[in-house]
């Protein structure tokens, strides 16, 4: 079964909104317009990177499924200073969500995603790049960090 990361993320905030919902405790973040402010702009920018990462791999006409076969290595626009920028992105997002609710199942969403992604996601696509891109992906992978 191929799940996508962006079903996990919305299955990890099912979670988090749940376990909030069956064991309300007081918020880690207190509401008010600091939180507002801080939550709508980590969504904001997760959404704007996730975006700008989708345009390029449109733009070199290559796919974004991760269990696709890219026809190309991208490494312009955000790829440029990280790898994994879709991810970072939704990770982003997330944790602007997590900021908005403030509680510790909702903070905790982002933490667990970006586990994933890195444990069961990202090792799975750099060896498909690593085979097909080889010394390209190499000298890649040596100048741009995975994450930020």
């Amino acid at each position: 079964m191929r799940i996508i990361p962006p079903v996990v993320a919305a299955l990890y905030l099912g979670a988090g909104w749940a376990v909030e919902k069956l064991l309300p405790n007081e918020p880690l973040i207190p509401r008010g317009v600091p939180a507002i402010l801080a939550g709508a702009a980590c969504l904001l920018a997760g959404m704007s990177l996730g975006l700008w990462a989708l345009r390029c791999f449109h733009s070199h006409h290559t796919t974004h499924d991760p269990y696709g076969t890219p026809a190309e290595l991208v490494t312009d626009g955000p790829y440029a200073f990280t790898r994994n920028p879709m991810y970072t992105g939704l990770t982003l997002g997330l944790l602007g969500v997590g900021i908005l609710a403030g509680s510790a199942a909702m903070l905790a969403v982002p933490v667990a995603f970006l586990y994933t992604a890195n444990k069961f996601f990202v090792p799975r696509e750099e060896k498909v790049l690593a085979e097909l891109f080889e010394l390209e992906f190499e000298i890649y992978r040596a100048n741009v960090r995975r994450w930020i």
